[in-house]
């Protein structure tokens, strides 16, 4: 089975786990997302510290899909397809942008 496919197979499952990670991410906490899928929450830094990490973060600007394949983590944006479809469609995931 092909990297895509597994990955197309997984997606679903991940959806299930969503309102988990939403769950985590409460204000004044700093939500950590490990490269093998382990979610951490951290009280939040003093504002010195968070206006650093703004500075050196990048704003979500897209939907995203997060997912654990194997032992890493993934995202994926909501992309047109070259047959014009979008990537969220196409997967099943219907009713976001």
């Amino acid at each position: 089975m092909t990297a895509f496919k597994k990955t197309l197979l997984a997606l679903p499952v991940l959806l299930c786990a969503l309102p988990a990670l939403a769950d985590e991410m409460k204000p004044g906490t700093v939500t950590i997302l490990s490269q093998d899928g382990k979610v951490s929450s951290v009280p939040m830094p003093d504002q010195a510290k968070v206006a650093d990490m703004v500075a050196h973060g990048q704003e979500v600007q897209t939907d995203k899909v997060f997912f654990v394949w194997g032992s890493k983590f993934y995202y994926t944006s909501n992309e047109k397809m070259a047959d014009g479809r979008m990537s969220f469609d196409y997967w099943g995931f219907h009713g976001t942008r």
